[in-house]
């Protein structure tokens, strides 16, 4: 089995037949907000927010590689309207992508206000899969 990182992404490639399945792990806290961190300098990256997470991993391939699945892991948000739109995306890609497209949820931490007061970025405890 290989392992590849490209930018945040990391994923698993497994030769088992001619194509080489590959897994990708994507961090859905920080692949949106470097969405939107880019779309304050460049507006058009705001048609990406609806992206197809697997067609977007099969550019990272190369010859003889099919996506096995793609794995998301991500908190809920607690505004009840971004939670509504994240999981409208998620559901999304769930529908297009089927078993390919996979969602693991963590628990975002709870800190007291001086450690809010610190970090304008809210901690979120990864997910974990067994």
């Amino acid at each position: 089995m290989d392992m590849a990182v490209r930018g945040r992404l990391f994923y698993f490639s497994d030769i088992t037949n001619m194509a080489q399945r590959v897994t990708f792990y994507i961090d859905g806290f920080n692949f949106y907000y470097g969405l939107r961190r880019t779309k304050r300098n460049e507006p058009q990256w705001g048609d990406y927010y609806w992206i197809d997470m697997v067609k977007l991993c099969q550019g990272f391939l190369g010859e003889g590689q099919e996506v096995e699945k793609v794995i998301y892991f991500t908190a809920s948000p607690l505004n009840p309207e971004k939670s509504s739109r994240q999981s409208a995306f998620l559901n999304a890609n769930k529908l297009i992508n089927g078993d390919r497209f996979e969602v693991v949820r963590g628990k975002r931490k709870s800190h007291s206000p001086q450690q809010q007061a610190r970090s304008h970025v809210p901690k979120i405890r990864k997910g974990v899969r067994l």
